[in-house]
């Protein structure tokens, strides 16, 4: 999203997924 705080945005795009 907009501001990435480790939620439900930024875990799948670290992962990779």
């Amino acid at each position: 999203g907009i501001e990435p705080s480790i939620r439900k945005e930024v875990w799948p795009f670290l992962l990779g997924v």
